[in-house]
């Protein structure tokens, strides 16, 4: 595998692989045209293969998919990202973990607005406390134009994890979220949910 920004001057980053993913070790910076190519080997001939690119984009949120993030700065956006609509027929599963050791996740939203507008039409967000989707805290299921205002983990890793699921009649421009970590003073006496 080979991968960099200048497709004439490819640098070899992987060597006899057979993993089918690839992983930078630094961020990849914004706005910038990155090129790869994959040479199979075959001994002693190499076929001729093509140069493949992607650009990134100066779009810095952190996107709805399935999947995690260590994040204590940001903004949180659904799958459509900052200037788009999500899709139909989604079932994500993401997990933001603080970025800061001992910290708690914060999310304040800032805009919202999650299909419910007919009949058997109903698009929802689910925020569990925590990193287990299937057995962590219920904070709150959430749709329409209502907005989940500021939530805050009380989970031992710190976490907050999002479901969200779409149906397929329609779609809306969905929500964005500032993401911070607070870190308490005091452990608190209870939570209450």
């Amino acid at each position: 595998v080979y991968f960099g920004t200048d497709a004439q001057n490819l640098v070899l980053v992987a060597d006899n692989t057979t993993q089918t993913t690839y992983s930078p070790g630094s961020p990849l910076s914004l706005n910038t045209t990155y090129y790869w190519q994959i040479i199979p080997n075959y001994g002693n001939s190499q076929p001729s293969c093509s140069v493949s690119s992607f650009t990134t984009t100066s779009e810095t949120g952190i996107i709805m998919a399935d999947g995690s993030v260590q994040a204590c700065s940001g903004t949180f956006y659904d799958s459509g990202g900052q200037n788009g609509n999500y899709g139909s027929n989604e079932f994500l599963t993401f997990t933001i973990f603080p970025s800061t050791p001992g910290s708690f996740v914060k999310v304040d939203f800032t805009e919202f607005n999650v299909s419910n507008s007919g009949f058997m039409e109903l698009d929802n967000l689910l925020i569990i406390n925590g990193s287990d989707a299937m057995g962590g805290d219920i904070i709150g299921s959430y749709t329409g134009t209502t907005s989940p205002g500021s939530i805050t983990s009380y989970a031992a890793d710190g976490a907050l994890t999002f479901l969200f699921y779409t149906d397929a009649i329609g779609t809306a421009s969905g929500w964005a979220a500032s993401i911070s970590c607070v870190t308490p003073t005091e452990a608190p006496a209870c939570a209450v949910n």
